[in-house]
């Protein structure tokens, strides 16, 4: 788990990785995802985050939130490697393998 250093009040963002298939020592490894993104964003104004510089990959929002009211309007744009996150709200999304 880290903890990217974004100097904002009110916004934390977090990434769990998950370990490489070829991992011997006790890490978890995930077969479906390569690692989570979790951001809180308790300010009263939307932001936007950078991918933290680890995901090489795709991200997508988890598809267990995409139809959950606080998550309405936060958006992730691959090509801008960029998280927008609406005010007081938070989101979690997903790098695929």
């Amino acid at each position: 788990m880290s903890f990217l250093p974004e100097a904002r009040p009110g916004l934390v963002v977090m990434r769990v990785a998950s370990a490489n298939a070829s991992a011997d020592n006790g890490a978890v490894t995930d077969a479906r995802w390569q690692s989570v993104i979790v951001v809180f964003n308790a300010s009263t104004e939307a932001v936007e985050v950078a991918f933290p510089p680890a995901v090489t990959k795709t991200l997508r929002i988890h598809t267990d939130m995409r139809d959950l009211r606080h998550v309405k309007g936060s958006t992730i744009d691959c090509e801008k490697r960029v998280i927008s996150i609406r005010a007081r709200s938070m989101l979690v999304a997903c790098e695929d393998r």
